[in-house]
This record gives structure tokens, sequence and C-alpha cells, in this order.
């Protein structure tokens, strides 16, 4: 680094200034925020992570211009403000993720890099990094709509029942454990993330169900925006799929998100999944891009 720099881990009260150089450098390189405080609040809850050892905080002259996260699964963020790079910042909190990850006993680290940002992933390949898989933000327009689909015999699209938050989060985890290299999600940092996320309410959490057998489900999340709204979460059994229950609820969400005012139906999708064609056929189109890149340690 060209001059000296305090760096400490953030503190609960910092997360205002964490979000700010990640909003800062999202700006810079995607043209929009992505992260908002309720989403990082989520992040910070969740048990297995310890801001004292999983964050570090750049300051400059009192200012916060870089910050590094580490999480359970191996994803770090490593955020440098756009006017402060070129000091070796990002080489000192890409040191540090990667020696904290194998502290944790951990066999890899992750992060992503956007299309457009060839800065990013030029840095992460010099460092080793390999391309892993690629995820697209998609979004359905105002003026669309997703067609709902006839179910089968006995299936229908409710909210989640008291009592069905361990289903459903099983449904959700056997669908995502399916890809490849994917870490799963402890119940209870699933539950900090979603279940105890401010503002969710039975709208948000949909299943597709016979009775009391859940085959389906569906997460969403009210967005930064006052139109905006993410479904965070869409699963279906294996033993189910092809029978229309993605899309019916799919539908079902957004159109429960509309009757609120959230207009802009937005989701994330990646290469492992194979969806990306299906929700294109939806009515949605792509708005970002970016790779995961993967470092094995």
């Amino acid at each position: 680094m060209n001059a000296p720099h305090d760096v400490r881990p953030a503190r609960p009260e910092d997360l205002r200034e964490v979000l700010a150089v990640f909003h800062a450098v999202d700006l810079d390189t995607a043209g929009e925020t992505l992260l908002d405080a309720v989403d990082l609040e989520g992040f910070w809850s969740d048990p297995t992570f310890d801001a004292e050892h999983d964050t570090r905080l750049v300051f400059d002259g009192g200012r916060p211009v870089a910050a590094g996260s580490l999480f359970a699964n191996g994803f770090a963020r490593v955020d440098v403000v756009p006017d402060a790079c070129g000091r070796g910042l990002g080489t000192l909190l890409a040191d540090w993720v990667e020696r904290r990850q194998r502290e944790r006993g951990g066999d890899h680290c992750e992060q992503e890099a956007f299309e457009t940002d060839t800065r990013t992933r030029t840095f992460l390949e010099a460092r080793g990094y390999v391309p892993a898989h690629e995820t697209w933000s998609l979004e359905l327009p105002a003026d669309a709509t997703i067609a709902e689909r006839p179910l089968p015999d006995g299936v229908v699209v409710r909210p989640m029942r008291a009592g069905e938050e361990h289903v459903v989060h099983q449904v959700v985890e056997d669908a995502f454990n399916e890809w490849e290299g994917r870490t799963p999600r402890a119940f209870e940092s699933w539950k900090a993330l979603v279940l105890d996320r401010p503002g969710m309410t039975q709208d948000h959490l949909l299943v597709a169900a016979a009775g009391d057998d859940v085959l389906g489900a569906c997460v969403g999340m009210d967005g930064e925006s006052d139109d905006e709204y993410w479904v965070a979460q869409l699963a279906v059994r294996r033993d189910q799929r092809g029978r229309g229950l993605a899309q019916q609820l799919l539908a079902v969400s957004y159109a429960a998100a509309r009757a609120r005012g959230r207009t802009r139906g937005r989701l994330d999708t990646d290469s492992r999944t194979g969806a990306l064609s299906l929700y294109e056929r939806l009515g949605m189109h792509v708005t970002l891009s970016f790779t995961s890149y993967r470092l094995t340690l």
C-alpha cells in the first residue's frame, strides 16, 4: 500500500459503512446496488458468521474505503471503492480472506465478478481463481405477467403453514444441493436469512402442496426500491418436476407482489440449474450477468 490505512474488524454499528462500500463498488461495476441493509443484516445474523473474525473494514482518514467479508459457504466479498483502487487494498483483503478461510478449515474461496468488470476478473485470475459458474439476474417487465399453469389434481399453491418451516428448508436444500460445488446451508442459517427477515409475510413464503405434502417452495423478498420484488429461492422436489409447479409458484408469487405495488419481478439463476431458458420463455430478460470464481486452497 502507498500509505498507511486503519484496518479492523467491522462492528455491528459499522453495517452502514460496509454497505456504503458495497454500494460504491456495485454502482461502479453493475450500475445499480444489489444488496440492501436488510440483506446484510440477514447475512450478519447467520449464527455461523462472526463479524469479529469474518470481516475487515479499511479506513483512510476515517473514511471507509474497502471491506472484506467471508461467509459460511466460502463465499467472499472483497470491495474497494473506485477512488481507492491501485493502493494494494484488494490484495490486502484477498490475502486475509483466503488465510481466514484456511483457518476455518475451508478448502475453497469463491468471489464474483460482473461480465463487464475486467479489473476484478483480471485480479482474481492472477490469484489462481478459475470460473466456476455463470449467474444471470433476470427481470419480468412491469407490463408482462407469468402465465398461470393448471396443477395436477389435489395440488395447490398456498402460503407456508406454521410447522412446515423445516420441510420447506429441506425441499430447498435438496434441490439446491444438486448443484456441483454447493455448500449446504443449515436450517438456522436459512432461518436467519429468510424466516427472520423483517417484513416477511405469508405472501413471501409459498408452497405447492398436496394436502400436507410439500412438493415445492418459493421464497420472495421485497427489494430495495419500492417497486422491486425478488424471488430468492424457487425449488421443486425432483420427483415432482415437469408438472408446472415452478411456473405456478412463480406466477402466484409475482402476482401477489404486484397487488402490493411491487411491479418489477426479479430473480437470479445460474448455469448449474439449467433454468435460464425457462425464465426467458416466461417473458423474463437478463439485466446483469456475472461469473463466480473459485480458488482451491
